[in-house]
């Protein structure tokens, strides 16, 4: 990371003044400033402004900012500059008067060092490493809210450690840098790839007798172009591939209503088809219509580096008093041309209630 240090010192540049230079107004200058040493880093500190001796009289002085305490004793004025937490420098007017007369006197602080700057990484999967180079005039207080993130101080900086990912999902979090009202941000985002391909255990009902339970042994084919389309082997005792699609916008995986598998025999064709049940089972529905844009929804969780795919929800539609069932595989005949909905259903080939599916 490329280090900023900001360093202020546009009043040094607008009154180009040395410190053993003070800058004085030659209209009012009648009282003769012999020495002055003003000019503060953003620690502060203490300083002093020297005037001719006076023979009579008594000199004051007074600041203009409240950063910037003055007091007097004899010809001496002693200035006190507070701490400058900010990173912008700052100036005062130091008044000074004796004897009916005046002059004046610029004090200047810098700004305080501070190089840290808000910053995004991407951590591989597996975890990394990540380097936080930074400086600054006054002590940080860094933090996570994440375990997953660890940090060490360094000379520079900080190193972070990203923990391998094993959430089952992209994450994102953040380390933060404080130092008073300035806060420095870096988001660390992990990314996590879903590979759904590879063997599972089907568990289902072929009705929603729970005496039906059945298991089979499946197996989940990625997609060679879409990294988000699966297929599940092992199903339909035809061979076909049941299609499966991860939805990244909803987090969910979908089997589409009506999905064309293949022929069966000639002149007859498979197709999977949603499966609705009333919670008290006292009623399905089926649907065959190609315009019914139904889908069979699973959720998905990810423990010790397996996943398990659980049915969710029915169509949309549909109020929240029923529940989807299942998906079926259905043998269709009809003449060419005759959509589905027309079409002769010839039956079931599987149904598969309450779908489970768990990875080997």
């Amino acid at each position: 990371m490329k280090k900023i240090f900001v360093f202020f010192a546009a009043a040094l540049l607008l009154f180009a003044c040395k410190a053993e230079d003070p800058v004085l107004d030659d209209t009012s200058a009648d009282v003769t400033v012999l020495k002055s040493d003003v000019l503060f880093d953003a620690l502060g500190g203490t300083g002093s402004i020297t005037v001719e001796d006076l023979s009579e009289g008594r000199l004051t002085a007074f600041s203009s900012s409240d950063w910037c305490e003055v007091s007097v004793n004899g010809n001496t004025v002693t200035v006190t500059a507070d701490q400058n937490v900010s990173l912008d420098g700052r100036s005062a007017r130091i008044s000074l008067y004796a004897n009916g007369k005046s002059s004046y006197v610029i004090a200047q602080q810098t700004g305080m060092e501070y190089s840290f700057l808000d910053g995004d990484f991407l951590a591989e999967m597996e975890g990394g490493v990540f380097d936080v180079a930074g400086i600054s005039t006054f002590p940080v207080d860094p933090s996570t809210e994440y375990d997953w993130i660890k940090f060490v101080e360094t000379d520079g900086g900080y190193k972070l450690t990203v923990s391998p990912n094993d959430s089952g999902n992209t994450r994102t979090g953040t380390f933060v840098v404080k130092c008073g009202d300035i806060v420095t941000t870096y988001t660390i985002r992990q990314k996590f790839d879903r590979v759904f391909s590879g063997n599972y255990t089907l568990d289902y009902y072929t009705s929603s007798s729970k005496a039906t339970h059945k298991t089979l042994d499946v197996v989940f084919e990625r997609d060679a172009d879409d990294p988000d389309q699966y297929y599940i082997c092992g199903v339909s005792p035809s061979g076909h591939k049941i299609p499966i699609k991860y939805d990244p916008s909803t987090d969910l995986l979908v089997i589409p209503n009506c999905a064309y598998l293949g022929p069966y025999s000639e002149g007859v064709w498979e197709y999977t088809i949603v499966n609705y049940a009333t919670l008290d089972f006292k009623s399905n529905y089926l649907s065959y219509s190609l315009l019914e844009a139904y889908y069979i929804y699973f959720t998905f969780r990810y423990e010790a580096g397996k996943y398990t795919l659980d049915l969710y929800n029915s169509a949309p539609m549909f109020n929240k008093s029923r529940v989807s069932t299942g998906v079926s595989i259905y043998k269709f005949s009809a003449e060419e041309g005759v959509t589905l909905s027309s079409a002769n259903k010839v039956g079931s080939v599987i149904g598969l209630i309450f779908p489970t599916f768990t990875q080997q």
